[in-house]
């Protein structure tokens, strides 16, 4: 998700691009899952000595595109068609081209779904005939208690393709605010992270360090890490040994990966995990592993394998080969931190962290088993916030092009992960809560073409529907426009011959 001054974008996608899966906010921030070295493919793969231009293939093409609207999503085609040329020089690719190849495919016979997310109380969420479309599927935290937050909203079950979401118990007035929120897990953006790693800020909340009233308190195993307070330091006090380069070495290599490629849905699954292991470790032998309150809420989240999250791409085959071998070395690694680590030294200082305690074979499946690896990966790219967080009630919204709420970050740099939801428009009790996962002010075309990383179909709010119907207008005017000029010119062409013709010219 992102945030503006007054849209809220999630951050989704498969690669790690954070949810490109994102929510258009209320503060501009930008997507963060595509690793570094997948941004460059497009122009390494593309140098040459060749003097003459090269058409690219459609899948050499969407590569490029993948890795500049991961750092940019907001681009428009001509601007995007200008960066591509510019990394590649030696391409030809026209603008026509481009849409073509970035034209969604069209809608044929299938199975009816609801293709619409958010506003289901309009003419536009009539269902719609469409080929069968995986969805992302998630579950509802029976556990879950939403007053904690706020008595003015409620989780409801819409159905199996659009899942959950969030109405209001009560009627809302415009600029309320509904509720305000702390991360479940934080991994921020990267210059946040840097300072985290060089001990100048919080390594839970990641408040700045540069006030003389901190008492800050240092990782005793003086790996870095530094907490603003003693509160901080206990919440991290049983994740964060798994998260420790000291205590756990094995998860140093991983460390480093996610920082290489810049991989901010990995860096959020791995601190999750180090949270899931630290409260088994810490449980009574008599607790139920994978029942505890951290678990539910990691399961609740709407998840989607990132090998199905690609379907929704024209050339998601080449595309998923290209990323197969990113996957793979992530999960070696994620493996080798958290469950094998290939040297024994390092095996030995994990088993003395889990106490030698064996997960149960189910457990240790849903969190090593590669399959599910990808899916959990997805469950970030899906949820994350643009800032990089993850947030219990904040990850219930569905999206609108007209949102009614909004997301700020009003804390400032001081409390750089807590979020203050907003309603920015009356709300009815029984009204759903909706935010937009991208920029409202894009074009209907834009729009959804961003939002096939949400898995939920074509959007069918009523502000995509009209704008659609007033684009089909225009090119049909167009065409008529067009046709006609090429009839007068056709006339004129005649007329210019018969003068010549009466004039013996």
């Amino acid at each position: 998700m992102w945030h503006c001054d007054t849209f809220t974008w999630i951050l989704p996608f498969y690669f790690p691009i954070q949810s490109s899966l994102l929510l258009y906010r209320d503060h501009m921030a930008h997507p963060v899952n595509l690793p570094s070295h997948q941004q460059k493919r497009p122009t390494l793969s593309m140098t040459s000595t060749v003097a003459s231009s090269i058409s690219p293939s459609d899948q050499d093409v969407l590569t490029a595109v993948e890795a500049f609207r991961t750092k940019n999503p907001s681009l428009g085609v001509a601007k995007l068609q200008a960066a591509i040329l510019s990394a590649n020089p030696s391409w030809t690719l026209s603008e026509k081209r481009l849409r073509k190849i970035l034209k969604p495919p069209a809608v044929v016979e299938g199975d009816v779904i609801d293709q619409n997310n958010g506003d289901r109380d309009t003419e536009a969420s009539t269902p719609v005939k469409a080929a069968p479309v995986l969805f992302p599927k998630s579950k509802l935290n029976d556990d879950l208690d939403v007053e904690q937050w706020t008595k003015k909203v409620k989780v409801h079950v819409f159905g199996k393709a659009k899942g959950k979401g969030l109405v209001a118990t009560e009627d809302i007035k415009e600029d309320e605010v509904l509720w305000r929120e702390e991360p479940f897990v934080y991994s921020p953006t990267w210059d946040i992270q840097d300072a985290q790693t060089a001990s100048e800020r919080c390594a839970l909340c990641a408040l700045p360090l540069i006030s003389s009233k901190f008492n800050p308190v240092g990782c005793g195993h003086e790996c870095g890490s530094v907490w603003c307070s003693r509160l901080c330091a206990s919440r991290s006090q049983f994740s964060h040994p798994f998260l420790c380069s000291v205590q756990n070495p094995a998860v140093a290599p991983l460390l480093t990966h996610i920082r290489a490629n810049t991989w901010i849905a990995l860096g959020a699954w791995t601190r999750i995990v180090a949270l899931l292991l630290g409260e088994w470790v810490v449980a009574s032998p008599n607790a139920k592993v994978g029942a505890s309150k951290e678990w539910k809420v990691v399961r609740g989240l709407a998840a989607m394998s990132l090998r199905d999250r690609l379907k929704v791409l024209s050339n998601w085959e080449g595309v998923q080969h290209a990323n197969g071998e990113l996957w793979k070395t992530s999960y070696d690694l994620y493996v080798q931190a958290f469950d094998a680590p290939p040297d024994s030294a390092w095996a030995k200082k994990l088993a003395k962290l889990k106490k030698n305690k064996t997960l149960p074979n189910d457990i240790r499946k849903e969190l090593f088993d590669f399959e599910n690896f990808l899916v959990n990966l997805g469950r970030m790219s899906l949820n994350l916030e643009a800032h990089g967080a993850i947030y219990v009630l904040h990850s219930h919204l569905n999206h609108s092009c007209q949102p009614n709420v909004s997301v700020k970050h009003l804390e400032g740099p001081g409390q750089p992960g807590r979020i203050t939801v907003i309603a920015k428009a009356p709300i009815g009790a029984g009204e759903e809560l909706l935010v937009s996962y991208v920029n409202p002010e894009d074009d209907v075309q834009a729009r959804r073409n961003k939002l096939k990383e949400w898995n939920f179909g074509e959007c069918r709010c009523k502000m995509c529907v009209d704008e659609d119907k007033r684009r089909r207008k225009r090119k049909e005017v167009e065409k008529t426009v067009e046709g006609e000029g090429t009839i007068q010119a056709e006339a004129l062409d005649g007329l210019e011959e018969d003068l010549r013709g009466a004039f013996g010219l």
